[in-house]
């Protein structure tokens, strides 16, 4: 990877943001996994209260370091608020974790971030598996009807494991601003079928391979998007936004398109039409929820997979407003600043986002923090 200057100027704030992105990150990542279950004395609140670490330090950071006026400051703290409210009424924190990372990280080059990320969860996953393969930690295998054995290497569900290897893979191929060598592509190309092999997530296969072609035509697709402006992108994206939630509420599975679809998607729309039959709040509401790997067999199986569901539904209709608001600006930004490998990240992520729950976890979705960062790197220059 490119070596990265490290102003004296900088050092000191960007060392802290990235030890708090390290402890954000390892937090959320090791609270999906079995070790808070087969290690002792490692509790689910111990690994929360690394990633409440992290998020500390990148507020003094916000705080106390940055040059930010009082103005910025103040709505930094008062949206921290509102998120954590609507987090706390939905039982889920992670996107307070994420904003606060987020306004951290702004006027950093992005690449510090990447780099980061990938490295962390690079090594993470391969240290689970190994911790499973040598008995240290339990695996949790699942049996698809017909005895396809499927593996997790230390996550939850081999559902969790495949969604950090696509996240994975194309933060990667954003870092490489999808100019790839042939020995990155048959490396990615053999991960996707290995995934797959011991996963036997279709889902997930779809997605990496939809990944690895449009890293194959990023040169056309680069001219595709000089044809579209920001706002026509944005538009793009909220009209799959409603789609996917037209099909959460619409389904009707007396209809037999609907039906195969439903089971295509592992019976995703039903357990999302259920949810977005509760009546919608303002500011979010608790979901009991039974599944993604805790789930309880003398109680009926329910579990909000999409993120869009989730989102609208557990969290509120004023934040799911200020998601919408957020991806039209970033649309608009990646389109006006020419950092298309950026806008072919976020386009990925929205597609896993429909149908996994990790939109708003560190240690999956990586593209959110491009937000307010530098990303002169990912500039596609003009001929």
């Amino acid at each position: 990877m490119a070596q990265l200057e490290l102003t004296p100027k900088a050092n000191w704030g960007r060392k802290i943001l990235l030890v708090a992105l390290g402890l954000a990150l390892l937090g959320n990542y090791l609270r999906g996994t079995q070790l808070p279950v087969d290690v002792s004395g490692l509790s689910p609140l111990i690994l929360f209260r690394i990633s409440q670490l992290g998020v500390g330090l990148a507020t003094i950071k916000i705080l106390f370091i940055d040059a930010n006026s009082w103005r910025f400051k103040a709505g930094f703290l008062a949206m921290s608020l509102f998120l954590y409210y609507v987090g706390s009424n939905a039982h889920l924190l992670d996107i307070f974790f994420y904003f606060v990372i987020l306004v951290a990280a702004k006027d950093e080059d992005y690449r510090w971030l990447l780099r980061c990320y990938l490295i962390e969860v690079a090594v993470i996953m391969l240290s689970l598996a190994l911790l499973t393969f040598g008995g240290i930690l339990n695996d949790m295998t699942m049996v698809r009807p017909g005895g396809t054995l499927r593996m997790s290497f230390g996550s939850v569900t081999p559902s969790d494991f495949a969604a950090h290897v696509f996240h994975w893979l194309v933060a990667y191929f954003c870092y490489r601003n999808f100019k790839l060598s042939w020995i990155e592509y048959l490396v990615s190309l053999v991960a996707t079928w290995g995934v797959f092999r011991f996963t036997g997530t279709r889902l997930d296969l779809i997605l990496m391979a939809v990944t690895l072609v449009l890293a194959v035509s990023y040169p056309k697709l680069k001219k595709l998007i000089n044809y579209l402006d920001g706002w026509s992108l944005g538009a793009i994206m909220l009209v799959y936004l409603g789609f996917n939630l037209a099909m959460n509420y619409l389904f009707t599975p007396e209809w037999t398109w609907f039906r195969r679809v439903d089971e295509l998607l592992s019976h995703r729309l039903t357990y999302g039409q259920l949810a977005l039959q509760k009546p919608l709040t303002l500011f979010g509401r608790y979901f009991r929820e039974n599944g993604n790997g805790k789930f309880n067999p003398h109680q009926p199986y329910f579990f909000i997979d999409s993120s869009f569901v989730r989102l609208l539904a557990m969290q509120g209709i004023l934040l799911f407003t200020c998601f919408v608001i957020m991806l039209i600006f970033l649309a608009w930004r990646f389109k006006a600043e020419r950092t298309y490998s950026l806008l072919l990240g976020l386009g990925l992520v929205l597609l896993s986002a429909a149908i996994d729950h990790h939109l708003w976890e560190l240690s999956y979705n990586f593209i959110f923090l491009a937000s307010l960062t530098d990303n002169q790197h990912f500039i596609v220059k003009r001929k």
